[in-house]
């Protein structure tokens, strides 16, 4: 069977309308997963945002509900003061009223108090030294990165925060 000069050229090109088909396939699937990728990325970090404005909002509305209580409530802010020698039905007072608190704020599963001035930390649980208590470095830390922040270099605190520590973020207390 013959085939006519028209036929001939046209599979002629055929192998080269494949390549260049295939060519454009795998270009057009690689660029849409690119931007997948990317529109991923995007994605999980307008999620990581709200989330983290979430907690941030929350933890100032827990903190926003302590600071009110502490002045309204005398046993509370008696915790708080220099010369206050509070009962242990004080500290249950007070471990019920942050039971509360945890009960109405979704994120606080245990809300703590710290006296800076005695060293103590009263929880749901009961009332405590901060050395006992799991997670205290991550808590002494914070509160060194937070104090050095405000502190001239000549200034240190005595006792929580070790000489040099706490004012860049990488060094363990």
């Amino acid at each position: 069977m013959k085939m006519s000069w028209y036929y001939r050229i046209l599979l002629s090109y055929a192998p080269i309308f494949f390549v260049v088909i295939s060519i454009l396939i795998f270009s057009f699937s690689t660029v849409l997963n690119n931007s997948a990728k990317n529109q991923m990325a995007l994605t999980n970090q307008a999620i990581a945002i709200k989330v983290m404005q979430a907690v941030d909002s929350n933890l100032k509305a827990s903190e926003r509900m302590v600071l009110k209580e502490m002045y309204t409530n005398e046993k509370l802010s008696a915790f708080f003061g220099r010369d206050a020698v509070n009962s242990i039905a004080d500290y249950f007072t007070i471990s019920r009223k942050l039971d509360d608190f945890s009960s109405i704020l979704p994120f606080a599963n245990s809300i703590y108090l710290y006296d800076e001035q005695s060293g103590k930390v009263l929880s749901r649980s009961g009332l405590t030294l901060l050395d006992r208590i799991r997670g205290c470095r991550i808590f002494t830390q914070g509160l060194c990165r937070r104090l050095h922040s405000r502190l001239d270099e000549s200034e240190r605190l005595q006792g929580i925060c070790p000489r040099g520590r706490g004012r860049e973020g990488n060094n363990p207390v």
